[in-house]
């Protein structure tokens, strides 16, 4: 994020910020007039620092509470620290799947997600069809797996719930 210098004054202003949200970081003191670019008739300016800031908040993959305690029991039998790796490859009967694996590593390209001592690691492309998704541990009457929920990259999914096929 860069920061800049609005000039602000009575009659005009001159933003020089191209991003859309913009958050004032500190105000200083009132300033004499002198600059060309404001009238005469206009006793004071203000200068104000701002930092530009995406519009929109970047999306995260989220860890639910059941995939925290699930990851914590998993490091206790480990005796270490344990990653819970989430990847998507192509197959199943939607087109794409999710895979999941332990691993004592993080990879070089890999983006790490943290909650309460949760570590889930996700490649570069397969984070984008991860982006604003849950990792949740479903425990049912037949399996208890780890598992992808309300990914908003998905337009239809089959009935095990690991297949998908993306938006568009």
């Amino acid at each position: 994020m860069s920061a800049i210098w609005l000039r602000l004054s009575r009659l005009s202003s001159n933003i020089l910020c191209p991003s859309v949200n913009v958050k004032p970081l500190s105000i200083s003191s009132k300033l004499p007039a002198t600059s060309s670019k404001f009238p005469a008739s206009c006793p004071y300016t203000f200068q104000r620092q701002f930092q530009c800031t995406s519009a929109q908040p970047q999306p995260q993959l989220q860890i639910s509470n059941s995939c925290v305690k699930r990851l914590a029991e998993l490091g206790q039998k480990k005796e270490g620290s344990v990653y819970l790796r989430v990847m998507v490859d192509s197959g199943g009967c939607s087109g794409f799947q999710y895979t999941f694996s332990l691993e004592d590593t993080q990879g070089k390209e890999d983006r790490l997600f943290e909650k309460d001592g949760a570590k889930v690691v996700v490649d570069e492309v397969s984070w984008d069809f991860l982006k604003g998704a849950t990792v949740d541990y479903e425990e049912e009457m037949i399996r208890r797996a780890f598992a992808v929920i309300d990914n908003p990259n998905v337009e239809a999914g089959c009935g095990c719930g690991v297949s998908f096929s993306p938006k568009a």
